[in-house]
């Protein structure tokens, strides 16, 4: 068991044109940084005095939010009533009907501060899902052979 420091950063760089239409994207965050938690075990079964088989378990649990990023967007499918932050904190959000990208489709804006869970932007505007997260979570499983040289 122990205690780990994590970083991380995120960007995206999104360009779709179609029909008449055009949406380009692009974000960046800083580096963001926490403590995680990890824990494992391990068992090794000797095959032989000089041979053995390992088998290791290790749970983490690490998740960096709260990111600074900064943001550019054209487009011209987006309602004109809809905003976003040239600089701010990086959330996810859902697009209503008519979004540029279709109905229930998501994408990440930067806010300055935190948008309301309503629409974000006109009638055709996007819901706020929350601050965008990075889980570096997870479970891993290793097997291996141990061999003794000398």
């Amino acid at each position: 068991m122990g205690i780990d420091y994590y970083s991380g950063r995120m960007q995206e760089a999104l360009d779709l044109e179609y029909f008449a239409g055009w949406h380009r994207s692009a974000w960046q965050t800083e580096w963001v940084s926490d403590l995680g938690f990890h824990g494992g075990v391990s068992f090794e079964y000797l095959l032989s005095k000089r041979l053995s088989m390992i088998l290791d378990a290790q749970l983490r649990r690490a998740v960096l939010t709260n990111f600074p990023a900064t943001m550019d967007l054209d487009s011209n499918m987006v309602p004109s009533t809809f905003y976003f932050d040239e600089s701010g904190t990086l959330y996810l959000a859902r697009w209503d009907k008519d979004g540029p990208m279709g109905a229930g489709t998501q994408e990440f804006y930067v806010w300055i501060t935190e948008p309301t869970t309503g629409p974000v932007g006109g009638m055709f505007g996007a819901r706020s899902q929350g601050k965008a997260v990075l889980d570096l979570s997870g479970l891993s499983f290793t097997f291996g052979i141990k061999i003794a040289l000398f």
